[in-house]
């Protein structure tokens, strides 16, 4: 979620990259790193790209809470679902024995 953040960030106040980079004495390819997840920035870095993009700390490194929500439903979804299937294969599998019965 921080590299999105991250990313977000920097778009919302319209800088490129290399931009960033070389406004804070960074290098582009850890911008980058940030950005795509592979990596993240320490404390101190993160409070000097907190300030720079006239952000909190806090709204850099929130979760989304829309997302989270998202993932419950579909996760409670996926359950009541997997629930049905279970009373089909049970509904079938008695019919089966009492078509078998019957012959």
């Amino acid at each position: 979620m921080l590299a999105k953040q991250l990313k977000s960030a920097r778009l919302n106040k319209k800088f490129t990259q290399q931009e960033v980079a070389d406004k804070l004495n960074i290098s582009r390819q850890s911008i980058s790193k940030w950005e795509n997840g592979s990596s993240t920035p320490d404390i101190a870095t993160l409070k000097v790209l907190a300030s720079f993009y006239e952000i909190s700390i806090q709204d850099l490194t929130k979760e989304n809470k829309q997302l989270k929500e998202k993932i419950s439903r579909n996760n409670e979804t996926i359950h009541t679902q997997q629930q049905k299937l279970a009373n089909i294969r049970k509904y079938f599998q008695q019919a089966r024995i009492m078509i078998v019965g019957f012959y």
